[in-house]
């Protein structure tokens, strides 16, 4: 197990989101306890995240197949972000990139989801309530008529980009080119490296399902 980060540690996080590749960067404070970045901790948390990642890919294609495009697709001239966070991440996303763009709340995310899909979805959430290395959240983008879907890892995985020390990131897209370096979602969940991944015990299952089960409606309770 690594050793506590100091908590006033502050690192730039470059994400590149955009297709025109503009650098995104997110100022971390970094506060998170050792237990919550131990080895075992991560390598459970990764399974859970990459399971979440086909969740979220699931429901963007569903609402896709019902309105024909993805949500707040055309809304806005500039890059559109919704943060998938709650009240204990949500801080951890500012201040946010220096270009001009919108912030969406993760709610009306999922009202206008809602909505169009006529069923309740479930809210999925990093299941690591403070950064370390990484952002510890997901992010959904929308840029003209191309969405991305990024989230974090900890470990190496032969379909995630290195962003840094103990961060990849796994980004999906419906228009993954060689510049963007995502990922095509088909071609990534029918990947026997992604089945293997995700095909992996949780060690502490019933500590990420409290975790997931307490969230898992967060923004109707917060309303």
């Amino acid at each position: 197990m690594r050793t506590c980060l100091n908590a006033n540690l502050e690192v730039v996080v470059v994400i590149r989101l955009v297709k025109q590749a503009v650098l995104f960067p997110i100022l971390l404070s970094l506060s998170a306890a050792c237990a919550m970045t131990s080895e075992p901790f991560q390598r459970d948390a990764d399974i859970i995240r990459l399971r979440h990642l086909k969740y979220y890919s699931e429901v963007l294609d569903e609402y896709h197949s019902k309105v024909g495009n993805y949500p707040f697709e055309g809304q806005e001239t500039v890059p559109l972000y919704v943060h998938v966070a709650h009240e204990q991440q949500e801080k951890h996303t500012k201040p946010g990139p220096p270009y001009a763009h919108v912030v969406v709340p993760f709610s009306r995310f999922v009202q206008e989801v809602e909505s169009k899909l006529g069923r309740e979805i479930d809210e999925l959430y990093d299941p690591q309530y403070a950064p370390d290395y990484k952002p510890n959240f997901y992010i959904y983008m929308v840029n003209q008529d191309t969405y991305f879907f990024a989230m974090h890892l900890h470990q190496s995985y032969g379909f995630a980009k290195q962003v840094g020390k103990h961060y990849y990131k796994a980004e999906l897209s419906n228009n993954p080119t060689p510049q963007n370096r995502a990922l095509d979602p088909e071609l990534l969940f029918e990947s026997q490296e992604y089945l293997e991944a995700v095909g992996q015990p949780v060690s502490k299952a019933s500590f990420f399902k409290a975790r997931e089960e307490k969230y898992l409606h967060f923004t109707k309770q917060s309303r």
